[in-house]
């Protein structure tokens, strides 16, 4: 395998459909150090003419390097992938368990000794049709593949009756016997580990907004799905508030969380409900109105002028003997809007944030992008913020891998 860089760029078109497009793929043949990937992030921004400025952040795994890369050398904001984190906090919550590490060693040997034998094989679908169990094959972990493990400990829990039968009168192999302790562990992890996996499949769609659901998402794993219960075994426990601390833990950065807070601001499913105080709910109004009135600002400084000069010789033109009514209306208007303030950017921004939040929030289960489509007429300059900020990806898209030939 050849080392390589990926640079991807995501956004939302007009029409309201999340997109994404590799703008690079580069062969570095360089060591993958701080300076030399920070020289290949601002080179592909050079050759495609992207302004620093206009990106929201860089989505990475948690790679010294990268990290290094792109927050130190480049002061860039950093997003780490949710899919690694979620991977990362697993493997460091099990790493100092012996009990758990045992077990697992254990399990990767019982795969092993099924996946090379094929008369177990045989063995195997043969008790599973005898005892009625589904007929799956073990399958065992990968240190790079997210929820693998999980998927390894329900497998031969599944299995476990059937694994047994065939092992039972197999000397060579019967020390591979899942004793009830190794069971108590494999049913320990799988209470506090089995949910997890589902959290990163309904965070992986490629045409769905997802990184405003990061700050919901904590928060039910917080409440919920990790929360330490009395019922619950102490290794069932001990393992929730390790993966817990890990995962909060990566998004306590200050610029992580205001991004965050402004995503899911800009989310009408959630709103201000996952901001925590208000002192972060106020920094996001403040960011909001300020880029707000920024686009207004630019707007306003290259739009054309008012067409009344235009009305008013149109009126006078002699050619023109009679008058209709509807311009003698548009006259009457112009005459009266004239009388009224105008607004400052300001002023327009703050009124379009308080016409968002009065406005009914949206189911959870509907999407988000289809109703911005619909608001953008009564909310013109938030739903430009909301383009630009929910076309943010909280997963790093895997690189293209080229054989070397």
């Amino acid at each position: 395998m050849e080392p390589y860089s990926s640079y991807t760029v995501h956004f939302i078109t007009n029409d309201w459909t999340l997109q994404s497009r590799c703008l690079q793929t580069l062969f570095v043949p360089k060591d993958h150090n701080a300076d030399n990937l920070s020289e290949v992030l601002t080179e592909t921004l050079a050759q495609w003419k992207l302004e620093v400025g206009r990106q929201v952040c860089i989505t990475t795994d948690n790679g010294s390097n990268i990290l290094c890369a792109t927050t130190v050398r480049l002061m860039w904001t950093q997003l780490s992938c949710f899919g690694h984190n979620l991977h990362l906090a697993v493997v460091n919550s099990i790493k100092d368990e012996s009990r758990v590490q045992r077990c697992l060693g254990l399990c990767r040997k019982l795969v092993s000794a099924f996946s090379h034998s094929w008369k177990k094989k045989r063995d195997l679908t043969k008790a599973q049709n005898d005892l009625g169990v589904p007929q799956h094959s073990l399958v065992t972990d990968c240190p790079t593949r997210w929820g693998s493990l999980t998927k390894m400990i329900d497998r031969i829990l599944e299995q476990e009756v059937c694994i047994r039968q065939v092992l039972v009168v197999d000397r060579k192999n019967a020390h591979l016997i899942s004793t009830w302790q190794d069971l108590e562990v494999l049913e320990s992890m799988k209470a506090a580990l089995g949910q997890l996996d589902d959290f990163t499949d309904m965070l992986s769609g490629e045409q769905k907004v997802t990184v405003s659901s990061i700050k919901p998402v904590l928060h039910v794993l917080k409440s919920k799905v990790l929360k330490v219960c009395e019922g619950d075994a102490n290794l069932t426990n001990s393992l929730k508030e390790r993966v817990l601390d890990y995962l909060l833990n990566k998004y306590d950065d200050n610029d992580v969380d205001e991004l965050l807070n402004v995503c899911t601001y800009l989310d009408p499913r959630f709103k201000g409900v996952y901001i925590e105080n208000e002192v972060d709910l106020a920094l996001v109004k403040d960011r909001l109105a300020r880029e707000g009135t920024e686009m207004i600002e630019d707007q306003e400084g290259v739009s054309e002028p008012t067409s009344s000069s235009q009305s008013s010789s149109a009126v006078s033109d002699p050619s023109i003997k009679k008058r209709k009514l509807s311009s003698w209306l548009k006259e009457t208007v112009e005459l009266q809007s004239s009388s009224i303030t105008p607004q400052t950017p300001d002023q327009k921004i703050k009124k379009e944030i308080e016409d968002y939040l009065k406005l009914q929030m949206l189911d959870a289960e509907m999407d988000p992008l289809q109703w911005w489509k619909v608001h953008m007429v009564v909310l013109p300059t938030m739903t430009k913020l909301a383009q630009k900020y929910l076309s943010v990806s909280h997963l790093q898209r895997e690189s293209l891998v080229v054989p070397a030939t």
